[in-house]
């Protein structure tokens, strides 16, 4: 059973907070900052990483229906994949270590 925000306002003395970070101003100024970045790491890898990639993780594609749309083996579409991830981790990290400091 949950408890409506005007009884937890009056038991505890506070004001319900919102940890979700994207609620914040700051915080979707986060979420865009982020978005950019990632948009701006995928433009760095090669096209037949990016295709494949997005093509798994944004279109929703299996290995075999990818491998299909790209006239490649699914072991090719596996292998550009796992190293399309591997780049893209990489670049992130390059592009947020400043925004650790």
């Amino acid at each position: 059973m949950s408890a409506s925000v005007e009884s937890r306002r009056e038991d505890s003395g506070l004001d319900p907070s919102d940890e979700n970070p994207t609620t914040e101003p700051s915080g979707a100024l986060d979420v865009s900052d982020r978005r950019r970045l990632v948009y701006q790491a995928l433009a760095e890898l090669s096209d037949e990483f990016r295709t494949a990639l997005v093509l798994k993780e944004v279109d929703g594609m299996s290995y075999e229906e990818i491998a299909e749309v790209i006239e490649v083996p699914p072991g090719t579409v596996r292998s550009r994949i796992h190293r399309a991830r591997v780049e893209l981790r990489s670049k992130l990290a390059l592009l947020l270590k400043p925004e650790l400091l």
